[in-house]
């Protein structure tokens, strides 16, 4: 999921200040949420995160 966030953060076009940030928080629920899921597999609140 992180990759295909990264090729939209890091892509060539200027001035997409929206988009940065749609991508900044993605990445960064994925990354809090990531090692709850991993804990917890089968707990459904941390699966709706993500």
């Amino acid at each position: 999921m992180m990759s295909h966030v990264f090729e939209h953060y890091f892509h060539n076009v200027k001035n997409t200040p929206l988009q940065d940030r749609i991508c900044f928080s993605v990445l960064q629920t994925v990354i809090e949420t990531a090692p709850k899921l991993l804990e917890e597999r089968d707990e459904c609140h941390c699966q709706s995160f993500i």
